[in-house]
């Protein structure tokens, strides 16, 4: 029998080999699916446009790779508690369902079924899992959805996690691609500043680029306003499945900005068949009577995610938790829109001494009221973009009511709100002459 040392020395010998295999694995995948990537910059419609060089690309995905990676290390190194941390959690639930046992691909149906009817094998595969069952259930649960995409990368991955960061990260970046295509539909901006506001928001460079649910959602909404845009000038069968597909998964992930933005798309979709006083009016009207007619389950649904951000935030005695009172009927809904307003916009401000991060949150939200006063000098004399105005107004207005009303935890509010930061920019910039501000830069640049 040999020696107990000798023993040690095997087993550090074998664990060495995996982790050097392990590692030789992931760096193969990470460079195979980069050059992937890079064939798809060179070689594919979508992204190879007059409008787009390919080195721009690159260094616009770069930068996306790079706050996919700052996230990673935020919540590694200063923010350490893994299992409540997004970045994790679905990715640690996936791997305990691949590594147990019981589980194959076969199952997969069975992991939902509801929890009384699973089979021994199945309850067996979930019962260390922490997020694929939700508590409440208010809207589709998204938590699966991570989890699946992250069971299904395993296969390829073998457990190396920067493989996922990587594959979220191009997730996100094909997101902001379409949206460039929508939005240069409608306003002529310049390429390159276009894509900066769509990209280089700092929270919102962050939020979505890593691996949380804010980075299928910017893929999802981002390909299905592409699809909507392609299909209203051409109706190429291959579009309709692509939509219904982004349409479903826009729904699962954050079905709530989906909603948000439901104004805006019937402004953009009736641009063509009515005047825009016109527009304006049926859509507001659609508004309200949507609004007035689901108003039991929405008050409900904004209750019930109030209280439950409230409860976790008390348990986990969260340093940036405000209180927000529930909305009792739509008398007090509509009274409560400048608290929520504020919620998201300015009182980011106001809580700058909860940390680091929140002083660091704090001045991004400065910069972003102040924006628009530095943009004064160079606003349009004429020819203001009405319709994209009223329609990023709308969405970002009720996006920020909903967040605002029902979020009252300050971290919480901020990665929820990234995923607008982009639309504000734009809304920002519709009222701006980019020659006049071209030009400032340019005499500065020479003197």
């Amino acid at each position: 029998m040999p020696p107990k040392a000798d023993l040690r020395i095997n087993k550090l010998n074998k664990d060495l080999y995996f982790t050097f295999t392990h590692m030789l694995w992931g760096i193969i995948i990470c460079l195979g699916f980069l050059a992937l990537i890079y064939t798809a910059f060179l070689k594919l419609p979508f992204f190879k446009t007059s409008k787009l060089s390919t080195s721009i690309l690159c260094v616009a995905f770069l930068l996306k790779l790079a706050g996919a990676i700052a996230l990673f290390l935020i919540y590694s190194y200063y923010y350490q508690d893994r299992a409540s941390a997004d970045i994790f959690k679905y990715y640690d639930d996936a791997v305990l369902i691949f590594e147990d046992e019981n589980w194959q691909i076969s199952k997969l149906g069975d992991l939902f079924q509801k929890e009384n009817d699973r089979s021994t094998e199945t309850i067996s595969i979930l019962q260390d899992t922490q997020h694929w069952d939700q508590q409440w259930h208010i809207l589709p649960n998204d938590n699966r959805l991570m989890i699946l995409v992250n069971l299904f990368l395993l296969y390829i991955s073998q457990g190396f996690y920067l493989f996922h960061l990587l594959f979220f990260a191009f997730l996100s970046f094909i997101g902001s691609i379409a949206l460039f295509h929508f939005f240069s539909s409608l306003i002529n901006l310049g390429s390159r500043l276009l894509l900066a506001i769509l990209i280089l928001p700092p929270s919102s460079l962050l939020w979505t680029s890593g691996m949380l649910k804010e980075s299928i959602f910017l893929f999802a909404f981002g390909l299905l306003l592409f699809t909507i845009y392609k299909l209203k000038n051409s109706m190429d069968r291959w579009l309709i499945p692509l939509f219904l597909l982004m349409l479903g998964l826009s729904i699962w992930v954050k079905s709530y900005l989906l909603i948000c933005f439901t104004p805006a798309l019937l402004l953009y979709l009736s641009k063509d068949s009515l005047k825009l006083r016109f527009n304006l009016l049926l859509t507001f009207f659609s508004l309200l009577i949507a609004m007035l007619i689901l108003w039991p389950s929405f008050e409900a649904s904004l209750n019930e995610q109030l209280q439950r951000f409230t409860e976790l935030a008390l348990e986990i005695e969260a340093n940036t938790y405000f209180p927000i009172d529930s909305i009792d009927g739509f008398g007090g809904f509509i009274m409560g829109v400048p608290e929520a307003i504020y919620n998201v916009w300015i009182r980011p401000i106001m809580m700058w001494d909860a940390g680091l991060f929140s002083l660091i949150n704090a001045i991004e939200s400065t910069i972003y009221l102040v924006l628009p006063f530095i943009l004064i000098p160079f606003a349009r004399s004429n020819g203001n973009k009405r319709l994209l105005i009223t329609m990023l107004i709308s969405f970002i207005l009720l996006a920020s009511i909903i967040i605002g009303s029902s979020i009252p935890v300050m971290g919480a509010v901020l990665r929820y709100r990234s995923p607008l930061l982009p639309f504000y920019i734009l809304l920002l910039f519709t009222f701006v002459d980019t020659n006049k501000l071209k030009h400032q830069l340019f005499r500065h640049e020479v003197n």
